[in-house]
């Protein structure tokens, strides 16, 4: 049985819209902050594999802009690292409530290759009384307009 309490931690709405069998109650209680990571390192994955092309301003802050901006095409050398790293900020802080958007850190990892920017994301999961560090790293590479996301210390099946 849930309590209220817990009830936050439950799967993001993305993770629902993909569960094969929604009408299966399944026991979040058991490991739920690995389950809860879990979840979130899924949402962050659909996201950072999203791509939005909204143009009309209006339309800023709805779910129509769910995804990173398509970066592809650009001048790589007029997309800054802080144009960037707030293109992040934006997507978790819209789109992934359970990350404190407060505590969200940004730094970029040299990696000596222009087109691919690595940067490692730390933040904290801010759910009720969970307050836990979350770690990744973000590769994301401007020629193919692809990215890859490795979870620091967390093993998931």
């Amino acid at each position: 049985m849930h309590s209220k309490k817990h009830y936050s931690s439950l799967p993001f709405t993305l993770s629902k819209l993909l569960d094969d069998n929604p009408s299966y109650e399944r026991d979040y209680d058991k490991s739920s902050l690995q389950i809860l990571k879990q979840d979130i390192m899924s949402n962050l994955k659909m996201l950072f594999h999203s791509k939005s092309h909204i143009l009309d301003e209006r339309f800023k802050d709805t779910v129509l802009c769910y995804g990173m901006k398509d970066f592809s095409g650009e001048n790589l050398s007029k997309i800054s690292i802080e144009k960037f790293k707030d293109e992040i900020i934006y997507q978790i802080s819209s789109f992934e409530p359970r990350i404190d958007k407060n505590s969200l850190d940004i730094s970029l990892l040299d990696n000596g290759l222009k087109y691919l920017y690595e940067l490692r994301i730390s933040a904290l999961i801010n759910i009720n009384d969970v307050r836990e560090e979350f770690i990744f790293n973000l590769n994301f590479d401007f020629e193919r307009s692809s990215c890859s996301i490795d979870f620091l210390g967390e093993k998931f099946e």
